[in-house]
């Protein structure tokens, strides 16, 4: 019989040795957790809604029938391309319909991200938490877990990696796809925390030459303006912003580095996951299937957010929608629910 008691998560997790071998997966409520600022994860409505997308980049949205900024982007690029070969004089139209989605683009993600300097100290909380885990699988582009790479490197160093160590110059890194060789010691760090980002991230892009990497980010103040810079006409950004299942899937084939995580990565994540802050709704359909229908987990832990005054007649409505979606296709699976405010979890202090 399922059992629906909402736990602390120290109650589940009494000893953290535990996660050595586990699995988080992190969503949207993970970070909003952190800043209410991400409650907004509508890119494409952002840019809309800030006057700077243009009636033209709007009408390219509409008759690619997508709100996907990397698909537009690269059909744009590609355009580019093919015009200059034909010596076409279109060029003019690309280029300023491109920068107009790109500064559109950026400006959205400033609106709608903290500040590095308003997060310092959930920062080092969520450090401390992700470096118990295996692996960390984290769904949300922003750049809440990158900063928590960039404090564990200051404090231990090759503790947490997100596979990205190839230089490539130019300010970019390359992805190892050897994934066995880095879980391997390196410099007396023993159970390195691997790092992946199934639906990209703001840091990752692709060339013209569909070459994919990391961008090498060298100034925590000004972030988004180097990233908006990178994101000329040679780089496009590489993440899943929005669309259903079908079309979250489809972004994802088209790319080297999320097709490898999700066929390679998420099926063998262990046998225990933990999941925080992830509603897993029907848009995210090929992600389920994908970690517990076809993979290899056996039990999962999910927060369950109560907040002030918690209402448990939604809430076990909530619980028992999440029980039918994963055991719809793993009806073995041992399925227990905690508290996301419990202590020393995610963002949350001792």
């Amino acid at each position: 019989m399922q059992d629906y008691t909402i736990y602390n998560f120290e109650d589940l997790v009494p000893d953290s040795r535990a996660l050595k071998a586990a699995t988080l997966i992190l969503g949207n409520g993970a970070s909003i957790a952190v800043n209410s600022c991400f409650n907004y994860s509508n890119l494409f409505d952002k840019a809309c809604g800030n006057s700077i997308l243009d009636q033209t980049s709007k009408a390219l949205f509409e008759a690619l029938e997508t709100t996907d900024f990397e698909l537009v982007m690269n059909k744009l690029r590609q355009a580019y391309v093919v015009n200059k070969a034909l010596n076409l004089d279109s060029n003019n139209v690309a280029f300023k319909t491109y920068d107009n989605i790109r500064n559109s683009l950026i400006s959205a993600v400033k609106e709608t991200h903290v500040k590095y300097t308003d997060v310092i100290f959930p920062i080092d909380d969520i450090r401390k938490f992700l470096e118990q885990f295996n692996t960390v699988v984290s769904l949300n582009y922003d750049l809440l877990v990158y900063w928590a790479i960039m404090a564990s490197h200051s404090n231990t160093p090759y503790k947490m990696k997100d596979c990205f160590i190839k230089s490539l110059g130019s300010g970019t890194l390359g992805f190892e796809y050897d994934i066995k060789m880095l879980r391997e010691p390196y410099c007396g760090i023993q159970d390195p925390t691997l790092v992946f980002y199934p639906h990209g991230n703001l840091m990752l892009a692709s060339n013209e030459n569909n070459e994919e990497f990391k961008i090498k980010l060298n100034n925590q103040s000004n972030l988004f303006d180097e990233i908006g810079e990178k994101w000329g006409c040679r780089y496009v950004p590489l993440f899943v912003s929005e669309g259903d299942s079908k079309q979250k899937l489809k972004a994802i084939k088209r790319s080297t580095y999320l097709n490898f995580v999700y066929e390679n990565v998420l099926p063998d994540l262990g046998k225990v996951a933990v999941v925080y802050g992830w509603r897993l709704a029907e848009q995210e359909e090929h992600l389920i299937s994908k970690i517990f229908h076809k993979g290899s987990i056996e039990t999962v832990f999910i927060s369950i957010y109560l907040g002030q005054n918690p209402d448990y007649g939604r809430l076990s409505i909530e619980q028992e929608r999440i029980v039918r979606t994963l055991k719809r296709g793993n009806s073995n699976l041992d399925i227990k629910f905690f508290d996301s405010a419990s202590k020393n979890c995610w963002c949350n202090p001792n």
